[in-house]
This record gives structure tokens, C-alpha cells and sequence, in this order.
């Protein structure tokens, strides 16, 4: 269960909510919602589906989980850093 989930991505416009796209390769974009004050963090990823002529893309949930540890807040933080323009 993910009671915080919800809230942290109806209010990614906060300032407390840290929200960057990063390209992880491969065609691969994600999005991170970082709640950095409960170190909440969720990823999204958006994909694209439909007949080519009408693509739609939609926001999957990759995972979400909770900060635990300075090493796992610096890798967020080296991701912001090199965030997608």
C-alpha cells in the first residue's frame, strides 16, 4: 500500500516536490516525483501506444519507495542534476 503516492503526484506543482525528467537510454525517459523533505520518491514512465496515425501515451508507475540511505539520495540527486532539458 502506497498512501503517499497519490498525494505526492496531485501535487508535484509544490515546491517542497522535486519532479525532473531523465533519459535513462534506449528510448527511455522516465520521470521522477521526489517528495525530498519524507524522501518519498515515485517514477513514471511514458509510453506510447495506439495506431500510428492516432498515437496516445500514458504514465506507468515504475515503482516508488522510500529513501533510505545518503547513497541512494545522492544518486537521485546526481539524476537531477542531469535531468532532461
Amino acid at each position: 500500500m502506497l498512501p503517499w503516492c497519490r498525494p505526492t503526484l496531485d501535487n508535484e506543482q509544490d515546491p517542497a516536490v522535486a519532479v525532473w525528467d531523465y533519459d535513462k537510454g534506449r528510448k527511455q525517459i522516465r520521470t521522477y516525483v521526489w517528495l525530498r523533505d519524507f524522501d518519498y520518491v515515485v517514477v513514471l514512465e511514458r509510453r506510447i501506444f495506439g495506431k500510428r496515425d492516432r498515437p496516445r501515451s500514458a504514465m506507468f508507475l515504475v515503482t516508488a519507495y522510500h529513501v533510505d540511505g545518503d547513497r541512494t539520495r545522492r544518486q537521485l540527486e546526481a539524476s537531477f542534476a542531469a535531468r532532461v532539458p
